[in-house]
């Protein structure tokens, strides 16, 4: 229900590292060891353990060493081709995690070559496992999971089932499964892989079994089960900070984790402080270009968002674009990511044309990812992001359609009974109620509810939300009183499970307060208003769009009792925060210069009022340039009628031409709409002595109320 519904939409980017242990404990048994080879052995222990905390070239540099000592020591035979073949991958696997993915596969490719000489089937596995991890990177999941395969089988037929190198393939099979979004796949073979590490490892505090909790609470992040993130990713941070120094990526990946599921749960500030925990040790360790500094700048990115700072939300994410296509290139998952997000920024800022395009560049990426898989939620993602934007443009017809796809995919890979079902059919209502189409967006709204009771029951902040949407269906119909049984009982349960004052409550005091207004009960519209604003002052302060909205409602208020001076006041107040957050070009913006421009009417003072308005009219236009639209339209009438009543004629009847112009793009000329403007234009037309002009104006006025009546009794 609050504003992060837009930012906080599950295209899921994958925080996992794919396991990358090569296991010697088999191969290390058959080297003898002489002529200096525990300098090889501990030269390769040093660089592993530096491979393993992330300093990634130091860990190189070791691996350099070892192969030198080695072709120094060692005349060519197998134990020297079975140790280089082990130095090999292990080069590969340090430049995979700086994402320097030709030159690991160079180095696979080397170590590969020397385990078929060998005929060494375990190095031979660990070669397949690392070109599934390089396959992984490059978005080819089906080839990966190919790759893992071929692991598993070679592994199981000399370690057995339980045994770390099994339940290390489990996890990075179970990555492939997660990114694709096959959910329940990803659970089972990560919890078959937990299961191992339990059974295998006496120790309960091991890096195996903190590895495996990051996966399980990055899963149920996804699956929305906060809770049990947390707890997973607390255990996998708990485990890392008793074995590691607190400077190691493992311990950023635990940071960075809890800081995800932190905002996703709305808890921004404990989210910022975890973010920036991990963002320090990332940047101390692997420098300012890097993925994982991409990774840090994307959430931080979310975060500034949430919070309405948009600027530094738009230029965060751009730093995690850049560093991700120099390092990426176009064609990945996590670049397709940066672009949605910007996408939604831009949407939040009514930068539509902008926000379709980056959409539209997310949407491209994911579909040449996936050009044989067109039931993908990441693609489902996008239509909803893309039947958003539509949506605000006044296009529905091409909303409604990009919401239907989201919604046919959802079920064909989720079923059709699901919180994300209801979330798609909950868009699809939105949709209808912009068309008009109130009675079937109602409809649409009640069979949400009813699968959010099912799923739910009554105690749940998702079953709040609806009702609160039906509420808003009932205030389109105009029946007011059940609109208020509907938000009255959203409150009821918010405050039965919050037992606190939020910004969830503070937004049905304020639809509460709006419907009391329209009933004319202005005392209690005040009321509830008056504590919603209480709310949210004491929550986000005063530099905030919600508080501004407040304002405005208790203005309207004040207004329709003919307090014009402290209802103007109230819409300097509310314009003033407006202009703070969000600039001069904004929707709301021309919303409080309107509203302004009405109580100047009000009062008579004509010219104050049509300056208003030309500040309306003129950010209406910027904002929406050509395309047709109601308060485009609203603000030609309003100006029309301010030149009006100055005598000012000529340019009142070029306001009133564009409005009627715009009115009959969007609904035709059989609309009541028309009729009043016909009317308006036949009035100056009279005040010009042009009569016959008026009359016809006159008749094209009679005639579509005669027919809006005949519609209306037949």
């Amino acid at each position: 229900m609050g504003g992060m519904a837009s930012l906080s939409r599950k295209f899921s980017q994958n925080h996992d590292r794919p396991n990358q242990n090569v296991h010697f404990s088999v191969s290390r048994n058959k080297i003898s060891i002489k002529n200096g080879m525990q300098d090889v052995l501990a030269l390769q222990s040093c660089g592993y353990e530096l491979l393993e905390r992330g300093y990634y070239q130091q860990a190189r540099i070791y691996f350099q060493r070892e192969h030198d000592v080695l072709h120094s020591l060692i005349d060519p035979n197998h134990d020297r081709d079975r140790i280089q073949c082990d130095i090999d991958l292990l080069i590969a696997t340090s430049y995979h995690q700086q994402g320097q993915y030709q030159q690991a596969e160079e180095f696979i490719d080397k170590s590969e070559t020397l385990a078929k000489k060998l005929a060494d089937n375990i190095r031979l596995a660990n070669c397949y496992e690392a070109k599934g991890r390089f396959h992984y990177m490059k978005n080819d999941y089906q080839q990966a999971l190919a790759c893992y395969n071929q692991s598993l089988d070679l592994k199981l037929d000399i370690v057995g089932n339980d045994d770390l190198q099994i339940s290390d393939l489990f996890d990075n099979i179970g990555d492939c499964y997660k990114i694709q979004c096959k959910h329940e796949q990803a659970l089972s073979f990560y919890n078959r892989s937990l299961t191992i590490r339990r059974t295998v490892l006496d120790d309960s505090f091991h890096l195996c079994l903190a590895s495996s909790y990051h996966r399980l609470g990055n899963l149920y992040c996804l699956k929305n089960n906060y809770t049990q993130a947390l707890s997973m990713h607390q255990k996998a941070l708990d485990i890392r900070q008793s074995l590691l120094e607190n400077l190691s990526i493992p311990i950023a990946d635990s940071y960075h984790e809890l800081g995800t599921a932190y905002w996703k749960q709305g808890k921004i500030n404990l989210a910022l402080s975890y973010h920036q925990k991990s963002l320090e040790i990332r940047l101390e360790i692997v420098g300012s270009h890097h993925l994982d500094i991409a990774s840090s700048y994307h959430e931080f990115g979310i975060i500034y968002g949430i919070q309405g700072n948009y600027s530094n939300s738009i230029s965060i994410h751009e730093k995690s674009l850049k560093i991700r296509l120099d390092i990426l290139g176009r064609d990945h998952l996590d670049v397709a990511a940066s672009y949605y997000c910007i996408g939604n920024i831009f949407y939040l800022t009514n930068q539509t044309h902008d926000s379709l395009m980056m959409h539209q560049n997310c949407l491209d990426i994911i579909c040449k990812l996936y050009p044989d898989d067109c039931n993908n939620l990441h693609i489902a993602d996008s239509y909803h992001a893309i039947g958003n934007i539509y949506m605000s443009q006044q296009n529905y017809d091409q909303a409604l359609r990009m919401h239907q796809q989201c919604l046919n995919i959802k079920s064909t890979m989720l079923g059709s009974h699901t919180l994300d079902i209801a979330a798609s059919y909950t868009e699809i209502g939105n949709v209808l109620a912009k068309q008009g189409k109130h009675d079937e967006a109602l409809l649409i709204h009640q069979k949400t509810l009813e699968m959010k009771l099912d799923i739910l029951g009554m105690k749940s902040i998702h079953v709040a939300s609806t009702y609160r949407s039906i509420g808003k269906c009932f205030v389109a119909l105009k029946q007011y009183h059940p609109a208020k049984l509907k938000f009255q009982k959203a409150l009821h349960i918010l405050l039965e499970l919050q037992r606190h004052a939020n910004l969830d409550v503070a937004a049905l005091y304020y639809d509460i307060g709006t419907v009391d207004c329209t009933l004319g009960k202005y005392e209690e519209a005040t009321s509830m208003l008056e504590k919603s604003l209480h709310i949210r002052q004491s929550i986000t302060g005063n530099h905030d769009s919600d508080v501004a909205a407040t304002y405005y409602q208790l203005a309207t208020v004040c207004f329709k009792q003919l307090q014009f001076n402290k209802a103007l006041s109230l819409h300097h107040n509310s314009l003033s925060t407006r202009l703070k957050i969000l600039g001069n070009s904004h929707l709301d913006i021309a919303e409080s210069y309107h509203a302004i421009g009405n109580v100047y009417y009000s009062q008579h003072k004509y010219s104050h009022a049509s300056a208003a308005y030309e500040k309306s009219l003129n950010i209406r236009l910027n904002i929406h340039q050509q395309l047709p639209h109601t308060d485009v339209a609203k603000s030609y009438d309003s100006l029309g009628q301010a030149y009006c009543r100055q005598s000012n004629y000529h340019d009142a009847l070029s306001m009133f031409q564009e409005s009627l112009n715009i009115y009959n793009k969007l609904h035709g000329d059989n609309h009541l709409t028309m009729a009043t403007l016909y009317d308006h234009i036949a009035n100056i037309y009279s005040e010009l002595n042009r009569t016959k002009e008026a009359n016809a104006m006159r008749q094209n006025s009679a005639r579509i109320r005669i027919n809006l009546q005949q519609s209306s009794d037949s």
